[in-house]
C-alpha cells in the first residue's frame, strides 16, 4: 500500500485572499504617502525644499520595503524556497516606486500653462495623510491578526506538544523504584577504571576466559551488583522537564547504558564458556532489562540504543545456548527466554516523541526562544536582513512550513506500523525524504525532520535476529531431545517451533538455517535479497560484501 501524506487536522492556512488585502494596502500606503508628499511639494516656494519633499516622496517606500524585498529575494534564491512571496513583494515595490513617479511627476506639472497651478496644489494634502494613517492601519491590522493568529497557535502547539510527550512517557517512580540511580552509580566505578577500555575494544573476539576478562570481572563485581539491582526495577526515569521537549536536552546516561551492557555481556560470555548456563541466562536476561530501560526514554536515541543493546543481549544468548545440557531444559524454558525473543524493539513512541520535539522546536522558534543558528547558522547568514525575518516567517512561512513537517512525521509513523517487504518500506521512506526535500516550503521541516530511514532499517534488522534467535532455541531443544542438529528447518517443527519464521526482508521466504561443520548459522538474506551462506563471523575481516544478517551457533567440540 501506498503511503500517502496525512494532513493534520489542526493545521489551517491562511486564505490567500487575506495576503492579497495586506499587499494592496501596503502598496496603497506607499501611493498615498507619495500623493501626499507632493501635495505638500507642490505648495513650497522653494525649489530646493521642493525636491527634498519630492524625493521623501519615492524614496521613503522604496527604502521602507528594501529590506523586506531583499529578504524575500534571498529566501527565493538563496534558501530556494518554493513558498518565498518575492514576486507579490516585487509587485508592490515596483508598484509603489513606479507608481510614486508617476504621482510625483503628475502631481508637478501644470494642467494647461507654465503659469497655472501645479495639479497637486489642489490635492487635500490633510485627507491624503488620513488615508495613508488608515491604510497604515489597516495594513497593521492584518499584520497584527496574523501574528496574534500564529500566537494563538503557538500556546496550542506547546500544549500539544507537552501532552504528546506525556503520552509516551513512563510513570514517575521514586529513587528506590527508579532503576537510574543504580546505573548511575555503577558507571561512576566504570569510568573510574582505565584499563576497561582495552577489554571492550575486544569484546567479541577476546577470549572469555582470558586473564584479563577475569582480571575485569573480578575488579567489577560489585558494579554487576549494582546493574542486576537496577535491572530488578520496573522503572527507569531520568530526571528532566519532559512538559518542555528541546534539543537542549542532554542524553548522556545513554552512553553509560552502553557501557554497563558491554560489562554483562563480557559477563555473560564468561559464565557460558564455564557452563555455568544459569549464571549466563541471569546475564542475558540482565542485558535485555538493560536495552527495555534504554528504550523507555521517548526520544529516537534512546530506542535506537536499546536496539543495539538487544544485538548484546541476542548473542549472548546464542553464546549460551550451545553449552547447555538436558538439566538446564528448565532454565531455557522460562517465561524470561520466551520474552527475550519475542519482544522485538519498536520505535513507535519515539517517533511520537521526536514529534513533540518538533512541535515545541516550530513553537519557540516562532517566539524567538529558539534562533536558526542553533539549527543551521549558515541558513542565517544568507540573510541580509535577519532581523525582519522572525514576522516574514510567522506569518508568510509558518503554516507551510508546519504543515510539511507535520505531514511528514505522520507518513513516518503510518509507515511504521504497516507490514510491507523490506524493499517497499525502504522505498517509501526514500519517497518521503524526496518530497521533503524537494518540497522548499520552509526551512524547519527538513532540519527538524531525521533521515528516519536508518530506523526502519534498524527494526527490520532487529525482528530478523529476534526470528534467529528463536530459531536458535528451538535448535537447541531440538539438539538436547534428540542429541543431533537439525539438517533443516522443517525438522524444527513442534511445540517450541509451530511455524517456519519468514524471512523479514523478503516475507516471501523463509528464514535460512546452514550447518558448518560444528557451527551452525540461523539467518536472512538481508538488505540485498541476496543469499551469502549467513553474516560473516565476528572473527572475520569482513571485507566481503555480504549483508546477511542472522546469528551464529558454535557447538562444543
Amino acid at each position: 500500500m501506498a503511503c500517502d501524506l496525512l494532513l493534520p487536522s489542526e493545521i489551517h492556512r491562511t486564505p490567500p485572499m487575506t495576503f492579497f488585502v495586506l499587499f494592496a494596502a501596503v502598496t496603497l500606503s506607499f501611493l498615498l504617502w507619495s500623493a501626499a508628499f507632493t501635495g505638500i511639494a507642490a505648495r513650497v516656494s522653494s525649489m530646493w525644499l521642493r525636491c527634498v519633499l519630492a524625493v521623501l516622496a519615492v524614496v521613503v517606500p522604496a527604502c521602507a520595503l528594501f529590506p523586506w524585498l531583499v529578504t524575500c529575494f534571498e529566501l527565493a534564491f538563496r534558501a530556494k524556497l518554493h513558498v518565498n512571496w518575492f514576486g507579490p513583494m516585487l509587485t508592490v515595490f515596483i508598484s509603489s516606486l513606479v507608481g510614486g513617479l508617476c504621482i510625483l511627476r503628475g502631481g508637478l506639472t501644470s494642467p494647461d500653462t507654465d503659469a497655472a497651478p501645479l495639479r497637486a496644489q489642489r490635492w487635500p494634502v490633510i485627507s491624503l495623510f488620513l488615508a495613508f494613517l488608515l491604510s497604515k492601519l489597516v495594513v497593521i491590522g492584518i499584520l497584527f491578526t496574523l501574528d496574534s493568529r500564529a500566537s494563538a497557535r503557538i500556546d496550542a502547539m506547546k500544549r500539544e506538544s507537552a501532552d504528546l510527550m506525556a503520552s509516551v512517557l513512563i510513570p514517575e517512580v521514586s529513587d528506590l523504584s527508579n532503576a537510574a540511580p543504580f546505573y548511575k552509580a555503577a558507571y561512576q566505578i566504570i569510568d573510574a577504571d582505565s584499563e576497561i577500555g582495552t577489554v571492550f575494544d575486544k569484546l567479541e573476539t577476546i577470549d572469555p576466559t582470558a586473564a584479563s576478562v577475569e582480571d575485569t570481572l573480578a575488579r567489577h563485581h560489585q558494579t554487576l551488583l549494582l546493574v542486576q539491582d537496577g535491572a530488578k526495577q520496573d522503572v527507569y526515569r531520568e530526571v528532566r522537564d519532559w512538559t518542555r521537549p528541546s534539543f537542549d536536552l542532554l542524553l548522556p546516561e545513554l552512553q553509560s547504558l552502553r557501557s554497563l551492557s558491554k560489562l554483562v555481556y563480557l559477563s555473560a560470555r564468561n559464565k557460558a564458556a564455564k557452563d555455568d548456563i544459569a549464571g549466563a541466562l541471569d546475564d542475558v536476561w540482565m542485558l535485555y532489562r538493560i536495552r527495555q530501560h534504554a528504550a523507555s526514554e521517548p526520544f529516537l536515541v534512546s530506542g535506537l540504543v536499546g536496539a543495539a543493546i538487544d544485538r548484546f543481549a541476542l548473542n549472548a544468548f546464542t553464546e549460551v545456548l550451545p553449552h547447555a545440557e538436558e538439566n538446564d531444559l528448565s532454565l531455557l524454558q522460562r517465561v524470561e527466554c520466551r520474552e527475550l525473543i519475542t519482544m522485538t524493539p519498536s520505535f513507535k513512541r519515539h517517533l511520537f516523541a521526536e514529534e513533540a520535539l518538533g512541535i515545541m522546536t516550530y513553537a519557540n522558534f516562532c517566539t524567538g526562544s529558539f534562533a536558526m543558528s542553533d539549527l543551521d547558522t549558515d541558513f542565517e547568514n544568507r540573510l541580509t536582513y535577519s532581523y525582519s525575518y522572525p514576522l516574514i516567517y510567522r506569518v508568510f512561512l509558518f503554516d507551510r512550513d508546519y504543515e510539511l513537517y507535520r505531514s511528514t512525521m505522520h507518513s513516518y509513523q503510518q509507515l511504521l506500523v504497516i507490514s510491507e517487504p523490506y524493499d517497499n518500506v525502504i522505498r517509501q521512506t526514500k519517497a518521503i525524504e524526496e518530497k521533503l526535500t524537494q518540497s522548499k516550503t520552509g526551512i524547519l521541516a527538513g532540519l527538524l525532520t531525521p533521515s528516519l530511514s536508518g530506523v526502519f532499517k534498524a527494526g527490520v534488522r532487529s525482528n530478523a535476529l529476534h526470528k534467529a534467535a528463536a530459531v536458535a532455541l528451538a535448535t537447541t531443544l531440538y539438539r538436547i531431545r534428540t542429541g543431533d542438529i537439525p539438517a533443516t528447518l522443517t525438522d524444527l517443527l513442534s511445540d517450541e517451533l509451530p511455524v517456519i519464521p519468514l524471512d523479514p526482508y523478503t516475507q516471501d521466504a523463509p528464514m535460512r538455517l546452514t550447518v558448518l561443520d560444528d557451527t551452525l548459522v540461523i539467518y536472512s538474506v538481508g538488505p540485498d535479497g541476496k543469499d551469502n551462506g549467513g553474516p560473516p563471523a565476528v572473527e572475520s575481516d569482513r571485507t566481503e560484501k555480504n549483508d546477511d544478517v542472522g546469528l551464529w551457533l558454535h557447538f562444543k567440540k
